[in-house]
């Protein structure tokens, strides 16, 4: 077995190790099959053509991360300085792997020979395994928890960490040797893992206190629900001491034949007995709460608001997840037809499809010809109890598997939101829940409703 080859099989097993590991912890746009598929013949190609133009396999090294982040843009649904951090990040593991291989296999075997090279292949390959099992384990929600509430200057700051970091780590690999490269890449490699925890513990503080805020509001919101319902009580307690009176003229006026004075006086009680209705949306109590106040505030802006929710009784998903996201939405909803002086609707649907809940949240927002058309840009929540943000929507949703569409179409935007009812999500995008193929946009999914 010749050097070339060596150094060709090590490429190809470092590509096949951070494919399968960038798989693993970010979406992917397509099936996994889809996804390897095509990754695999794009990789095959790009071999293929070095070898055709006479080009040695090492004439790859420096090109081959190129060639390997276009495709990984391509084929992961990621923002890009999200997919910038999380290339970098598993190139810079790596490396260090294949360094750490590289000073053990010093040992064994003479430098640049042939055994040298096989026994750094088969220490990475049992690192990459050793990688990939932990990465199946805590990997994907490590991955979720980097980036919940980072806006994309945010990210895109952190990445440029990262990527100084993978230079440092190339120019350490190429200048140093034997131990002091080992420890140096260590060093550096540590300096990425204390920004990771850096940006989590952030974000842990920042859901934190946005959950203590949402309760807040939700408490805030429960307490003047139940003042209206013991309002209602009382009232139909006067109404049921009124009952005998209202019964009295019932049999006056029929005794008289005074059929017209009759109806009127029916009407009038059916509209009092209609006032002492609750309302109830749905028998989960907390998403009662939250409808029934979003439902008063539509009511006082002269919103038109429609609900229709069907939710099963029992719910992998906890209520205050599912207020984060039905809250933010109907918040989102109400502020655009705030700025709308006529033509204000709302309307909110829940209702499982298949092995999926989905939620779909549609408000009027513009006249098809104004700036909200032009520009097409979601509305944003700006009051203090207003929600998480549609990113804590998304994150909520990519949780259970599932994931945030928008549509709009300069008069009308819709949000519709999936989320996995089974109570353990898999960690491969080819077991979605029966029920989500075919839904590749909004317009299918709208049909589906």
């Amino acid at each position: 077995m010749s050097a070339e080859l060596g150094h060709s099989l090590l490429g190809v097993t470092s590509l096949a190790a951070n494919f399968v590991t960038l798989c693993i912890i970010m979406p992917h746009r397509y099936s996994l099959k889809v996804t390897v598929s095509v990754f695999a013949a794009y990789t095959s190609a790009i071999y293929l053509l070095y070898y055709l133009l006479g080009f040695m396999t090492d004439d790859l090294g420096g090109y081959r991360g190129l060639f390997y982040f276009i495709a990984f843009v391509w084929l992961f649904k990621n923002p890009f300085p999200q997919k910038l951090f999380c290339h970098f990040l598993v190139m810079s593991i790596t490396s260090f792997e294949i360094a750490v291989a590289a000073f053990a296999a010093e040992y064994f075997a003479p430098v640049s020979s042939v055994a040298y090279l096989m026994i750094i292949v088969a220490l990475t390959v049992i690192m990459y395994f050793c990688q990939i099992a932990a990465l199946l384990r805590w990997g994907r929600g490590i991955a979720r928890r980097l980036f919940v509430e980072t806006s994309a200057k945010e990210e895109l700051l952190y990445s440029f960490g990262v990527v100084f970091t993978f230079c440092t780590m190339a120019y350490v690999n190429t200048t140093f040797f034997g131990l002091q490269r080992l420890f140096l890449m260590m060093f550096a490699l540590w300096g990425v893992f204390i920004l990771c925890f850096a940006i989590i513990n952030t974000q842990e503080k920042t859901r934190h206190k946005s959950e203590a805020d949402f309760a807040a509001s939700i408490i805030s919101n429960a307490s003047g629900h139940y003042r209206q319902i013991d309002a209602l009580h009382s009232q139909i307690h006067i109404l049921r001491h009124d009952m005998k009176y209202s019964l009295m003229v019932f049999d006056k006026l029929l005794q008289e034949d005074n059929r017209a004075e009759l109806e009127r006086y029916l009407g009038e009680v059916t509209q009092r007995l209609a006032q002492t209705e609750p309302r109830a949306y749905c028998a989960n109590n907390v998403i009662n709460v939250l409808l029934s106040s979003y439902a008063e505030r539509c009511e006082e802006q002269n919103i038109a608001f429609d609900a229709a929710v069907y939710l099963p009784e029992e719910l992998p998903v906890p209520n205050y997840e599912l207020c984060i996201v039905i809250g933010n939405l109907l918040e989102n909803a109400v502020e655009a037809c705030q700025k709308l002086p006529s033509g204000r609707r709302a309307e909110l649907i829940i209702k499982p499809l298949g092995e999926q809940l989905v939620i779909k949240a549609a408000n009027t927002y513009g006249d098809g010809e104004g700036e909200g058309a032009k520009s097409g840009a979601p509305p944003a929540s700006t009051k203090k109890h207003g929600g998480l943000g549609l990113r804590s929507v998304r994150a909520v949703a990519e949780k259970y598997w599932g994931e945030l569409m928008i549509d709009r179409d300069g008069v009308v935007f819709t949000a519709y939101v999936t989320l996995d009812m089974r109570p353990n999500s898999p960690p491969w995008r080819d077991a979605a829940p029966k029920g989500a193929a075919g839904w590749s946009g909004p317009k299918r999914l709208a049909k589906k409703l």
